[in-house]
């Protein structure tokens, strides 16, 4: 009540705050035409059409990277993992996403990050020297975007992964390191 109050005295704000609870909380998507002119109305079936057309236009194929340079002998065989890179990277997780594999949610991990850094560090660890990744942390929920607003063609929707926070966390980290290893052998 005293947040609500206080958003009410400032004229700009009070404008925003009524905006946001007079916004439609409906975000149901419009009928859906699949490519083969079925119709979609329900949820279930706009989830059917939506996933036939974003498996259809998914490419499994292996591209090929560029070449290293032949005069790199240093090679990258283990990664650290630092606590401290750790904590700061679940402390700036954005709590925007409540929606995860895990059903951990990022606020979750964001809130209890001191709690979290040494078992996360641990399992980072392992799973580094292990070469392993948990199962769920593979997976990922797509969320469709419409690319245009009210549209009822699945080609007009682009697939959105919402990743486990903590298995972003764990790219991240790799991510820098690798980052400094490439650059510090001239690799790049």
């Amino acid at each position: 009540r005293n947040r609500e109050n206080k958003k009410l005295k400032n004229i700009k704000s009070r404008f925003q705050f009524l905006g946001n609870i007079l916004k439609s909380k409906n975000t149901s998507s419009p009928t859906l035409i699949s490519q083969n002119a079925k119709i979609a109305i329900n949820d279930t079936d706009k989830s059917e059409v939506l996933s036939e057309y974003f498996h259809s236009t998914f490419n499994n194929s292996i591209v090929s990277t560029t070449n290293i340079p032949s005069n790199v002998e240093q090679t990258l065989s283990y990664i650290p993992i630092d606590t401290e890179a750790v904590y700061k990277l679940l402390k700036s997780i954005c709590p925007k996403n409540n929606q995860t594999p895990d059903n951990i949610p990022d606020i979750f991990v964001k809130n209890c990050a001191l709690s979290l850094t040494s078992p996360i560090s641990y399992i980072f660890s392992f799973s580094v020297m292990s070469g392993t990744l948990p199962k769920v942390w593979k997976k990922s929920i797509i969320c469709p975007i419409p690319k245009k607003s009210n549209s009822n063609k699945p080609n007009d929707y682009r697939p959105i992964s919402l990743l486990c926070p903590i298995s972003k966390v764990l790219e991240r980290v790799i991510y820098e390191r690798l980052v400094s290893f490439c650059e510090s052998n001239n690799i790049l």
